[in-house]
């Protein structure tokens, strides 16, 4: 089916701009008026329960900032759907400069409350940046192809780069957390399960007596 004949014409116009405009145009408006306009509700128990979670990680100054997380998204969803006809070269390319604008704006803005949460996004933000510029040395540029050599030893760095992140952000989570909480929680949880079990158990005998 080609793009914009058809069933996809119907989808697109009928489907894709409605959503187009939710997303894209309500949404974005939607979490600054909740945020700005209500900055004098937002320690009240009422309001932090209902609409803290597009705050709370944040510092007063910067709550609105999932405005902006939001329109990060949706400039990284445009520029792989809208520069597909550029080729994967410029693609990729302009990807990079998103990420490498987003860094910039995060490094600068420090929008997050926690320094460790800010930590992480900053180095989230580098691992894609590193992967994506990894990526862009692995096409094809005309008749220059790279060699399978290289091919190896870039996907081993690209490799070693997310296994260390993740192993950052996993420390963090571990020397973060508070044990006897999350052990608290995994105890109540196995007695309800257990509880679940045994009732289970006992209805079927009960049927199979009968």
């Amino acid at each position: 089916q080609h793009c914009m004949r058809g069933y996809h014409r119907v989808l697109a116009l009928g489907l894709g701009i409605p959503l187009l405009i939710v997303f894209c145009v309500l949404l974005p408006i939607g979490i600054m008026l909740l945020t700005v306009l209500n900055k004098h509700r937002l320690a009240e128990p009422h309001y932090k329960q209902h609409y803290g979670f597009l705050y709370r990680s944040y510092r007063r100054g910067c709550c609105w900032w999932e405005t902006v997380v939001t329109l990060q998204t949706l400039v990284l969803v445009a520029i792989s759907v809208f520069s597909y006809s550029l080729g994967p070269y410029y693609t990729t390319l302009c990807m990079n400069s998103a990420l490498a604008l987003t860094g910039l704006i995060l490094s600068y803005m420090k929008p997050y409350a926690h320094h460790v949460l800010g930590l992480v996004f900053m180095q989230c933000t580098g691992c894609l940046l590193l992967t994506s510029y990894f990526a862009l040395t692995l096409l094809q540029v005309d008749d220059h192809a790279p060699g399978q050599a290289y091919g190896m030893v870039v996907g081993t760095c690209v490799l070693m780069v997310n296994v260390i992140f993740v192993i950052s952000v996993l420390w963090k989570v571990l020397r973060l957390s508070d044990w006897s909480v999350v052990i608290g929680t995994v105890k109540s949880v196995s007695q309800k399960a257990a509880g679940l079990v045994n009732r289970f158990t006992n209805s079927k005998k009960d049927a199979g007596r009968a």
